[in-house]
């Protein structure tokens, strides 16, 4: 069973996207993992250098053809830390669908005007707030859509 123990080093969306291809893999090359996420060499880099630093991958460089290639591999202690982080995350999932349905402070009742989960909005009972007709920024002035000069 593993203890699940949030990371922040892993955590970084970009960086777990990395932790997740080399989980699954003994080893991922650079280029792969550059355009599977759809950024520059330097974004890589700086993340690979980050897990690097904490002991969480290692970076092989070996020659093949006209240029060499960058291999990135999951630790030990990386595959660890990575499935410690997973199981907080899904403990934080798990816990959240304990609070389904529940008011999240004491004495507070649904929003106004937002719906729940079964489509029904709060106050449906026709009822609005400010019911006597009158608008904020009576001049007509929607708030937001006057223009700076």
């Amino acid at each position: 069973m593993v203890t699940p123990r949030f990371d922040a080093e892993i955590h970084a969306p970009l960086r777990l996207r990395i932790c997740a291809m080399l989980a699954v893999a003994k080893a991922v090359d650079f280029a792969t993992i550059r355009d599977t996420l759809h950024v520059a060499d330097s974004v890589v880099s700086k993340h690979v250098a980050r897990l690097e630093s904490v002991g969480y991958v290692t970076v092989a460089k070996v020659p093949g053809g006209p240029r060499q290639r960058t291999w990135i591999s999951l630790t030990a202690r990386g595959r660890t830390a990575f499935a410690q982080h997973t199981a907080a995350l899904r403990q934080i999932l798990d816990d959240a669908a304990q609070w389904e349905g529940t008011v999240p402070l004491a004495g507070a009742g649904p929003l106004p005007g937002v719906a729940d989960r079964d489509g029904a909005q709060a106050g449906s009972d026709g009822a609005q707030a400010g019911s006597d007709g009158a608008q904020a920024g009576s001049d007509g002035a929607q708030a937001g859509s006057r223009r700076r000069r």
